[in-house]
């Protein structure tokens, strides 16, 4: 659903997309997968917990600023051997 919306609406270059205090679900990350230019994603405040992957962010190519803070992330995952492609990830 999210894919046709950007598509239909000319959103597929975004840049930038901030989702900052509206809670979500982890899941909504494989649908924002649609923005593939994007350069930072604002998840500030989502109400994401626990353990994060950063494979999880993988199919954003482009990433350069990943802003989770103020979540309760415990935990971020990064598998040796690893290279982040994002230069600034954002935890408090």
């Amino acid at each position: 659903m999210i894919d046709k919306f950007v598509v239909s609406k000319g959103l597929s270059k975004l840049k930038s997309l901030g989702l900052a205090g509206i809670k979500l679900n982890r899941s909504i990350l494989s649908s924002l997968t649609v923005f593939s230019s994007l350069r930072e994603l604002h998840l500030r405040d989502t109400g994401f917990k626990g353990t994060f992957d950063v494979r999880e962010f993988d199919s954003f190519n482009n990433l350069e600023v990943l802003d989770l803070s103020w979540n309760e992330i415990d935990n971020l995952v990064v598998p040796q051997g690893k290279q982040l492609k994002c230069y600034l990830i954002t935890l408090f």
